[in-house]
């Protein structure tokens, strides 16, 4: 849509919310429209389309390959883009906050995880006292197990972020304590689900190294609901990439020759559970490992999930309020150079304190008094839709 036209269709839908806006509020019809999205949380008419802009970026980047342009996985040369100029897709997945960083790929999601005449995997979830006893059932004939053609192998997971970092773990008490920690980024990077997830991959990956040529028992348990009843039954959700990788584990294991049978269990977090709690150590150590600069995972990319992108599309509390002073003070400076002498009416004291009464009577600024404005680099590329407006002309799409 070339600018002019948007920007027509952006004030025409500026105005409607601005008559919705009064008339739920009972405002006078000349209060400022920033001012009654301020106080109304009203999220401004042009973050709001620009965030539904990069909203749908986001699920054609992470949709399935063969439907995502190529020129957003590869950028075209300079060369090109002057001859055709940017297309909408290409300019917003270019620019931030959608650019990917050195080191990380979208990731991908396919239509189904499971087939359907394959058997998902056994998961239970029960409440406190009835996973607390059934672990303990299961740790004692583990421990005391003298069946040496059955073995029991159990498995802790655990995923969460701490500092803006995302990290999962998995851990073993059997043998001796044996854990392993995976990174997988940042908060803008990656999720807590997608963390207990891959806490429940890696205990499967170690479980298909672990081919010991007999029968066994493998038992995973897992703090987190969601991704149990993820796995149980597995849809399409941000981060499907580790529900295609469990169930690829899953289907080397029980290609082997000898039976191995799995199970998912619920186990409560922080009650004492000695897996549990070495988990969450692994787990932290990952994170403080993240932190410090340590790699604490494969080599990978790291993959980011469009859930989290999401979540740097949505126009906070800072935005919002950035937007509405620039659109108050820009009609107030505007209508100071219309008036002649209001600028000196305004800097009397006896205007000053009336206005500051208005004001607190009112509460027009009180969404502001929690507000950080924390300093910006002004020379940053746009973003969204400030991104497309490079004065090409529109190439029909």
């Amino acid at each position: 849509m070339p600018r002019g036209d948007l920007d027509k269709v952006t004030n025409e839908l500026t105005k409607i919310q601005k008559r919705a806006a009064i008339l739920i509020s009972g405002a006078f019809r000349g209060t400022a429209g920033a001012a009654l999205d301020t106080e109304l949380f009203i999220t401004p008419i042009k973050l709001r389309i620009q965030q539904i802009v990069e909203e749908t970026a986001i699920r054609i980047l992470t949709g399935p390959q063969w439907a995502c342009p190529q020129t957003t996985k590869e950028p075209r040369k300079l060369t090109q883009r002057r001859l055709g100029g940017w297309s909408p897709t290409e300019a917003i997945a270019q620019k931030k906050p959608l650019r990917l960083l050195l080191g990380e790929k979208w990731e991908e999601k396919q239509a189904f995880v499971l087939a359907p005449w394959e058997a998902p995997i056994p998961c239970f979830i029960e409440n406190q006292e009835a996973a607390l006893e059934t672990h303990n059932d299961i740790y004692e004939g583990a421990v005391c197990n003298t069946d040496s053609g059955r073995k029991t192998d159990m498995l802790f997971t655990d995923g969460s972020g701490f500092a803006g970092h995302i990290g999962a773990s998995t851990a073993s008490l059997i043998h001796g304590v044996i854990s392993q920690r995976r990174y997988l980024g940042t908060d803008s990077q990656s999720t807590v689900y997608a963390a207990e997830l891959s806490g429940i991959e890696m205990a499967l990956a170690k479980t298909k190294t672990d081919n010991e040529g007999q029968a066994r028992e493998v038992i995973i348990f897992s703090d987190s609901q969601a991704a149990i009843q993820a796995v149980q039954n597995p849809q399409r959700p941000s981060g499907q990439y580790v529900l295609t990788h469990i169930y690829n584990h899953v289907r080397a294991i029980r290609s082997n020759s000898q039976p191995t049978n799995i199970t998912i269990r619920w186990i409560p977090a922080h009650v004492g559970v000695d897996g549990n709690e070495f988990a969450d150590e692994a787990k932290g150590a990952a994170l403080l490992g993240a932190g410090m600069g340590v790699a604490t995972g494969t080599d990978e990319p790291i993959i980011r999930l469009a859930a989290a992108a999401k979540r740097a599309t949505h126009p906070d509390a800072v935005s919002a309020a950035r937007y509405a002073a620039y659109k108050i003070v820009g009609a107030i400076v505007g209508y100071w150079d219309q008036r002649d002498g209001l600028r000196q009416d305004v800097s009397n004291p006896q205007a000053t304190r009336y206005v500051v009464n208005f004001m607190h009577r009112t509460g027009l600024l009180q969404q502001f008094q929690h507000v950080g404005i924390e300093e910006e680099n002004d020379d940053d590329e746009p973003t969204g839709l400030a991104a497309m407006d490079l004065g090409v002309e529109d190439d029909g799409y």
